[in-house]
């Protein structure tokens, strides 16, 4: 199999491996991937994703049941189905459309068949990292942001409902025990 030649910034791609252009003919070309420096980070990185994923879900549940509890009962189910409906609507479907459109503007060698652009061959995996981490701290960071400005809100609505004229007698936190003044 004769390796294919093609200039793309700089460098010589052979069916192999991707070579520098100041390539001397001496040189040789093996099958397999090129060699890599192992990553020193990377149980930082791990202990980091992990906590990432436990903290994300763990709200989860209590959304949830937020959502139960601030709703009248016969309207449960229908709240249960627009939460559901939302989150479809406003994340899994422009969530792989804005993560491919990024990934893609990663990409260094595009396949091309009859002329026109096919899939990606080769990403910049630096910037491939990068994109990808920062867009998860980004949208973690505004799911944060989010939650706390709720939490926030729920506990300034329910400190003045209770001092505007909530008045709790017999045991505390039984709400058949609440009685307008």
């Amino acid at each position: 199999m004769s390796p294919s030649i093609v200039d793309i910034a700089d460098t010589v791609t052979t069916g192999y491996s991707v070579l520098p252009s100041t390539v001397d003919t001496a040189d040789t070309v093996t099958p397999g991937y090129c060699s890599y420096e192992p990553c020193q980070f990377v149980f930082v990185f791990l202990v980091l994703s992990i906590l990432s994923v436990m903290s994300q879900s763990s709200t989860a549940v209590p959304t949830i049941m937020l959502s139960m509890k601030a709703v009248r009962p016969e309207l449960k189910s229908y709240a249960l189905g627009f939460r559901y409906i939302m989150l479809r609507v406003l994340s899994n479907v422009p969530g792989p459309i804005i993560s491919g459109y990024l990934l893609d503007s990663t990409c260094t060698q595009w396949q091309t068949n009859c002329g026109q652009r096919g899939a990606c061959v080769a990403y910049d995996n630096y910037q491939f990292r990068m994109i990808m981490i920062g867009m998860n701290i980004l949208l973690t960071g505004v799911a944060a942001v989010t939650y706390a400005v709720l939490v926030m809100y729920v506990y300034w609505k329910g400190k003045h409902a209770i001092n505007g004229g909530m008045k709790l007698k017999g045991e505390i936190g039984r709400a058949s025990c609440r009685e307008r003044v």
